[in-house]
């Protein structure tokens, strides 16, 4: 029984060690590693809201991240494709301190409307304020099958 005792911490130890030397690059084991103003961040994306007008006239779709921010999409023509979609544009963003619209784009690799998923990448820049203090609000990463 003692035995157990000196050789249990020394296992713990060891592990410790051999899970502090793996790739210590970012990694993320949700469907949408991103980073916010240069923060890595692990989430969840969910599609919401998803809806077509009438003769397919419009598509559009929310892309929420663990509620942090929205990317809210909406076509001006036709259906959403798996092509780069401009922000401002067919793209926009909303979190609760953007202010002012700013440059960037949401590329869709992936868009199945028989299983209900997306997925894609985005590079997005908006000016925010936050207690009458304007900063940039930067949010880059990508999104891996979502469902809508």
């Amino acid at each position: 029984m003692k035995f157990l005792f000196v050789l249990l911490p020394l296992l713990i130890l060891g592990s410790c060690d051999l899970l502090q030397s793996e790739d210590e690059g970012f990694q993320c084991e949700k469907n949408a590693p991103i980073q916010v103003s240069g923060q890595d961040r692990c989430t969840n994306a969910m599609g919401r809201n998803h809806k077509i007008g009438a003769y397919h006239s419009y598509e559009k779709l929310d892309l929420q991240f663990n509620g942090d921010f929205t990317i809210h999409m909406q076509t001006d023509t036709g259906r959403i494709t798996t092509k780069k979609y401009d922000y401002p544009g067919e793209v926009s963003l909303w979190f609760q301190e953007i202010n002012k619209g700013g440059s960037g784009s949401v590329t869709i690799t992936t868009f199945d409307t028989i299983n209900r998923i997306i997925s894609g990448r985005f590079d997005l820049t908006a000016e925010g304020a936050h207690n009458y203090q304007a900063y940039d609000y930067h949010v880059t990463g990508t999104f891996n099958k979502v469902r809508f």
